[in-house]
């Protein structure tokens, strides 16, 4: 199912769990498939997959497609995929463009329960699971004295640094990251020449999701965290 772009002026109110809008326009009775067909209204963070990754705001969700609140320009017929906190990225095609949002039709049918049962909500500490792949350079201070370092990935709740700091779990640092500014934070682990740090405060998500949507496309994947 497609989610359907609401209209300007009012419209009838048409209870989703009767009938399923289908890619071809028609309807089905309520008997076939009634619990496929249930939009659930929700306020969740995900992870978009395209040429890059992004995070975006679930605004209602069925077992056919999903709104979604993006932060950089899609268009009508373009594929990405959505992760929502669970690892799988799940493909589909964007059915409408309007309002910062969009309509997304899965490729396949997904079980909504299950699927939500992965997903956070803005601040929530699981969101530190959506970590987001941009490598750009960065600054790093610790003890007083700045470096440089790279960026590795991302989240509300911290990020994965490459340095060649002597760096130690529980150490207080700060990075300094353009477009986002000074972030305080903590070094949770060191390993390798990496590093990661969580920050404190966490990040705003819509802070967050408008820096990666402005930020360069990493060239090469990164590890996770």
């Amino acid at each position: 199912m497609s989610i359907e772009h609401e209209a300007a002026a009012p419209q009838p109110v048409i209870d989703a769990t009767q009938v399923e809008f289908v890619q071809t326009g028609g309807v089905r009775p309520q008997r076939e498939q009634r619990s496929e067909t249930r939009v659930v209204s929700v306020f969740r963070l995900a992870k978009l997959v395209g040429s890059g990754e992004e995070l975006c705001l679930i605004r209602n969700i069925s077992a056919h497609g999903v709104k979604l609140e993006v932060f950089s320009p899609k268009t009508v017929g373009e594929t990405v995929a959505v992760d929502f906190g669970d690892g799988i990225a799940r493909p589909g095609e964007v059915r409408w463009v309007g309002d910062d949002c969009i309509g997304l039709s899965f490729g396949e049918a997904i079980n909504v329960a299950e699927t939500l049962a992965s997903v956070t909500a803005p601040g929530d500490r699981r969101a530190r699971r959506l970590r987001l792949l941009r490598e750009v350079a960065a600054a790093l201070r610790f003890q007083r004295a700045l470096s440089d370092c790279q960026l590795i990935d991302i989240s509300q709740g911290g990020a994965k640094i490459r340095s060649q700091a002597l760096l130690e779990p529980v150490n207080r640092v700060s990075l300094e990251i353009v477009g986002l500014g000074k972030l305080d934070g903590s070094i949770r682990w060191v390993r390798d020449g990496h590093a990661g740090v969580a920050f404190a405060p966490t990040l705003p998500y819509r802070q967050l999701a408008r820096w990666i949507a402005s930020a360069p496309v990493p060239a090469a994947a990164g590890a996770d965290a």
